[in-house]
């Protein structure tokens, strides 16, 4: 029997750290549910600080800026609810990160979907800033997450310059705002060939959820 072919789409910025939890969480029910669905998955952009300095800002001063010191300092203990998800799929958290603008990654995750690796490369671009601390927003940073991910490194560049991806990438930043999406990561499941049916919700969800959802879908196409 044919697999059902599910399509995820994925509204999230490379620097929000739930998105990178919700992606694990998200490929171990992908992997679980394997044999019965194909899944097509694609990640759209989204800016959580489009106002950043070029230089960015240290996390912690951005987290004291946003959400007072004690965020600040259950961070630095260890006790903060990301930290503890985040321990249960053994992800870590450079705390010396720095927060800074994404447009660059935005887009070179537009083009490694054209070449079938934007899932790999949004993995590789978490853990490069999340766990690695690394600059996301500098071209070496981010040619050497293409080079792990199959690219050749000149294309952080060339994507760089190409008028039509950028206004594609700016068209999908208008989409998220037209549908009010304000929490990421932002998920939209249906099923390929029955567009109009589909689930859409918020946040880092368990397996399981994602596991019901795919089975609630399949069942509806049935019908």
């Amino acid at each position: 029997m044919a697999k059902m072919s599910v399509c995820i789409d994925i509204t999230s910025d490379v620097i929000c750290p739930w998105c990178w939890i919700g992606k694990r969480q998200l490929d171990r029910a992908c992997e679980e549910m394997k044999d019965i669905f194909s899944f097509r998955i694609r990640w759209k952009p989204f800016q959580l600080s489009p106002n950043t300095p070029v230089k960015g800002i240290p996390f912690l001063d951005y987290m004291r800026s946003k959400y007072g010191e004690g965020s600040v300092q259950s961070i630095l203990n260890g006790v903060s609810p990301l930290h503890k998800a985040g321990k249960e799929l053994g992800l870590s958290f450079d705390k010396n990160r720095r927060v800074v603008r994404t447009t660059k990654a935005h887009l070179l995750l537009n083009f490694a979907y054209e070449q079938g690796s934007q899932h790999e490369l949004s993995e590789i671009l978490f853990r490069s800033y999340f766990q690695e601390g690394k600059d996301i927003s500098s071209d070496k940073v981010l040619e050497q997450c293409a080079v792990e991910a199959g690219l050749e490194p000149n294309v952080v560049k060339i994507v760089q310059q190409d008028c039509g991806r950028i206004e594609q990438y700016e068209e999908e930043i208008k989409e998220s705002i037209q549908k009010e999406v304000h929490g990421v990561p932002y998920f939209e499941i249906y099923v390929a060939t029955k567009p109009s049916i589909r689930q859409q919700f918020s946040g880092a969800q368990s397996p399981e959820t994602f596991v019901h959802v795919f089975r609630r879908l399949q069942l509806v196409a049935k019908v």
